[in-house]
């Protein structure tokens, strides 16, 4: 019964109906905005009322007055699509929801068997992931985003390669900072390229030349249009990123790091707890075999370990929110030392248990490059938000080779999850 569950066929329509439940759930008991739900619904309505030259598209500068910078494409798409009958909470929310179920379909049909990718994924280890659910038919814009960029993957694939790039660039101009994601695709095209050079044992000039001509160049070269295009963009704006609030200004943020590690930790529990034996096992043999080694290596971590227990400051205004879960862990780490060890702890446990998982994958290289992307995503964002998290952790489930019992074990640990935190949500006491 669990296996036909995720069977594409089937996984699809029950993906799409669990958010429509979750959209009628929320809209009952949450009729008015939630938490960033406002900001957004009201950058929607000035749009609608003229409030921002429709001229101006897509550089914005009267955007600034509803605070979200130059670029608010999530925001024009719906005012547009609402001018008819008028904008509403209530119609933001189901088109929103409407993205959600084409971004799901697109998922489904991406043909995984092909390009280094390993099985077809069923669209539920998409829908329930956590970190996206609860966001699939609220007032926010990262749904969008991802869809374009799963847009792309698709259209990649299928190796339509200018429309792949012009749907990273409307991904872009949802959110900016998925420039680094247009760069992602570029590296990813060269790795696979280096893979069909290897294979084909190419190895004289004339065959380097072809490679890179005739067969990376088409796929990357609206890639570096979209990267041009949109650095010229942000140029012109005056270099503001996403929003005139100096709070969202780009800056590395390490807590973005510490979430990484929790939400690693608590994401692939189920993996985790499998491999927990094997992995101790692991770590005690390396030390027996080689003590001075071990006790040296130790050594890099453990000055980093030490110098984030003193230094660490949860400094950003936006993170002391309690009814932010996020912000939980930020606030204990701040406040007492244990919990700052404690956090450190984590990454240090996520950082082997993740490389040990991917190490034993045969896309080990593909989820070295996401890994590596990811770093550089975070640094332009000063505010630790799960959200981020969403684009990495889709990516990675594209790549990893999860057995039958593995998918089994994470779509009921992802559902368990998705209960507490929508009930938290519907009952207006806590968001991620």
């Amino acid at each position: 019964m669990v296996n036909r569950l995720f069977q594409k066929i089937h996984a699809t329509h029950i993906a799409i109906a669990c958010c429509f439940f979750w959209y009628l759930l929320f809209s009952q008991f949450r009729p008015s905005p939630f938490v960033d739900e406002k900001v957004h619904q009201d950058a929607i309505l000035r749009i609608h009322q003229g409030n921002i030259d429709f001229s101006s598209f897509p550089i914005l500068p009267a955007a600034r007055n509803v605070g979200h910078g130059p670029w608010a494409g999530y925001h024009w798409i719906i005012a547009v699509i609402s001018r008819l009958p008028g904008p509403s909470l209530g119609l933001s929310r189901f088109l929103t929801f409407l993205v959600s179920a084409a971004m799901i379909t697109l998922y489904a049909s991406v043909p995984l068997q092909k390009r280094g990718f390993r099985v077809n994924r069923s669209p539920l280890l998409l829908v329930f992931l956590p970190i996206l659910f609860p966001f699939t038919t609220m007032v926010y814009t990262d749904v969008l985003a991802l869809s374009f960029i799963i847009g792309a993957i698709y259209l990649h694939t299928k190796r339509f390669y200018w429309l792949a790039a012009i749907s990273m660039l409307f991904a872009c101009l949802v959110r900016q900072s998925n420039i680094v994601w247009v760069a992602y695709m570029v590296a990813w095209s060269a790795l696979e390229a280096g893979y069909h050079f290897r294979k084909e044992g190419m190895l004289a000039r004339f065959h380097l030349w072809n490679l890179l001509v005739r067969q990376l160049l088409p796929q990357v070269f609206g890639y570096m249009v979209v990267l041009v295009l949109i650095g010229t963009l942000y140029l012109s704006s005056g270099g503001s990123l996403s929003s005139e609030f100096p709070e969202n200004q780009p800056q590395p943020n390490i807590g973005n790091y510490y979430t990484l590690a929790f939400f690693a930790l608590i994401l692939w529990a189920p993996i985790w707890l499998e491999r927990i034996g094997e992995e101790i096992r692991s770590i005690s043999f390396a030390v027996r075999k080689q003590p001075i080694q071990a006790v040296a290596l130790s050594l890099i971590p453990a000055s980093f370990g030490f110098m984030q227990v003193v230094t660490f400051n949860n400094w950003h205004p936006w993170n002391w929110t309690t009814m932010a879960l996020r912000n939980i862990p930020l606030i204990l780490m701040d406040r007492y030392i244990p919990f700052r060890v404690l956090g450190v702890t984590c990454i240090f446990l996520a950082v082997w248990l993740v490389s040990r998982f991917w190490s034993s994958q045969s896309n080990s290289a593909h989820l070295t490059l996401i890994a590596f992307f990811t770093f550089i995503f975070l640094l332009a964002h000063p505010v630790v938000e799960p959200r981020y998290l969403i684009v990495p952790f889709v990516l990675t489930n594209f790549f990893v080779d999860y057995s039958s019992a593995q998918l089994t074990k994470l779509a009921f640990w992802y559902i368990f999850i998705n209960v507490v935190i929508c009930s938290l949500i519907a009952s207006g006491l806590a968001i991620w």
